[in-house]
This record gives C-alpha cells, sequence and structure tokens, in this order.
C-alpha cells in the first residue's frame, strides 16, 4: 500500500495536469495567460465552480479575478495566478458550506 501522503500528491499532481491542458485549451490566443473571458471558459471547463450557485459565482469570479491579477495586467497566468484561484475558491467554499451547515 503507498504511502498515504503520496497517494494525495500523486492525485494533486495529476489535478493539476489536468488543470494545465484545460488552460492551455481555454488560452485562445495562445499567450499564455489567460484574460477574464478565457477565466471564466476555464472556471466552466475545470468543473471548479459547478456547486456554486450563479450569484455566488460571479462574485466569486470579480474578488477572485482581482486578487489573481496582481500585476494588473487584465489577465493570469498559469503557474503563478491559479494557484490564487484554487486557494480563494477553498475559502469560498468553506465560507459557504459554514453559512448552509
Amino acid at each position: 500500500m503507498a504511502h498515504p501522503q503520496l497517494e494525495t500528491y500523486e492525485e494533486y499532481e495529476e489535478n493539476m495536469r489536468d488543470l494545465f491542458t484545460i488552460f492551455v485549451s481555454c488560452d485562445k490566443d495562445g499567450n499564455g495567460v489567460l484574460d477574464s473571458i478565457e477565466l471564466q471558459s476555464f472556471l466552466r471547463q475545470s468543473k471548479i465552480m459547478d456547486s456554486v450557485d450563479e450569484t455566488e459565482r460571479k462574485f466569486f469570479f470579480e474578488k477572485v479575478f482581482k486578487k489573481a491579477d496582481h500585476n494588473n495586467t487584465g489577465t493570469i497566468d498559469f503557474q503563478v495566478d491559479v494557484r490564487t484561484v484554487l486557494d480563494s475558491y477553498m475559502k469560498t467554499r468553506r465560507i459557504i458550506q459554514n453559512r448552509t451547515s
């Protein structure tokens, strides 16, 4: 049996590879970053926001895009900014779950 942390790390790596594939497919202009429209496509295709209603999705998107776009270019890149998006999503989900519990 594999070590539990190794399984978790391997799952993490597999998830990140999947997300990168989706990121590349959403980068329609091929410039290596996602603008706000491409990010919305990324969130849809990755199913990150599937369990979030439309109002929360809009709030999350506006808040997260501003936070992830730390250099004010109107874009986010995979290596630096997608981590911010995922971290913010997890925090938002915990807040929503706590409100409904």
